[in-house]
C-alpha cells in the first residue's frame, strides 16, 4: 500500500511539473506571437473580442430545451441551425 502511495504521489508531482513546463510554454510561445504581429496580449482590435483569444459571441440566442421529448427535434434541428450559421 505504501508503493501505491508513494506512486500516486509521484503522479502528482510528474503533474504538477508537467503543468508548469506547459504555462511557461504558452506564455512564452503567446509572447513570440504578440511581437511577431504586433498585437498586445490586453486587446485585439475590434468589438468582439475582449482578450487575445477570447471572443464575445454578441449574445447569441440559443433554444432552451424543455425536457418534452416530442419537441426535442425541433428544438435540436433550431438548435444547429444557429449554431453552425
Amino acid at each position: 500500500m505504501n508503493l501505491e502511495i508513494e506512486s500516486g504521489n509521484g503522479y502528482r508531482s510528474e503533474k504538477a511539473n508537467t503543468l508548469i513546463k506547459v504555462k511557461e510554454l504558452i506564455n512564452v510561445r503567446g509572447a513570440t506571437s504578440e511581437k511577431a504581429s504586433g498585437r498586445s496580449s490586453a486587446s485585439v482590435s475590434g468589438d468582439n473580442f475582449t482578450r487575445k483569444g477570447h471572443v464575445n459571441l454578441l449574445g447569441l440566442q440559443l433554444p432552451k430545451f424543455g425536457g418534452d421529448i416530442l419537441e426535442f427535434l425541433e428544438f435540436w434541428d433550431q438548435f444547429t441551425t444557429i449554431i453552425n450559421n
